[in-house]
């Protein structure tokens, strides 16, 4: 199962390298970016959370365990294990979100560099996540 996550994670992130390396093209030529309506981007943003064999390998193999170790010693414990989790991941991503969110004011130069950055970084995730699964 963890090999058919991650042959679909693979494709799905190469699908978003090939999208933003046009998207990049246009950039290149001048043409205005395509805006994304926020129901389509948010399921792009689903389907990678998917297909993303992280979260079942780290529930199942560090965060479940340690969860019911905790749990055996106090159920406050348990609590405050997956609260801490979920709070550093809400924090960590705001604040990414924050950062992305300021690449606006680098200037249609800096975008189009940063979207060729992207598309490169997607096709490497998506060519490790495909031979890890065919591996």
């Amino acid at each position: 199962f963890e090999s058919f996550l991650k042959g679909m994670g693979g494709l799905v992130f190469l699908y978003l390298a090939g999208k933003t390396l046009l998207e990049w093209r246009h950039a290149r030529a001048g043409e205005e970016p395509e805006a994304q309506s926020a129901p389509r981007t948010l399921l792009q943003a689903v389907a990678v959370n998917i297909v993303n064999p992280g979260p079942y390998l780290g529930w199942s193999l560090i965060l479940g365990p340690l969860t019911l170790e905790a749990w055996a010693e106090s159920p406050a414990h348990a609590a405050a294990l997956i609260g801490s989790f979920y709070v550093t991941m809400v924090v960590s991503l705001g604040l990414f979100i924050l950062l992305v969110g300021t690449t606006t004011r680098l200037g249609p130069r800096m975008r189009h560099h940063l979207l060729l950055v992207s598309s490169l970084a997607l096709a490497g995730i998506a060519a490790y996540s495909l031979w890890s699964a065919f591996s």
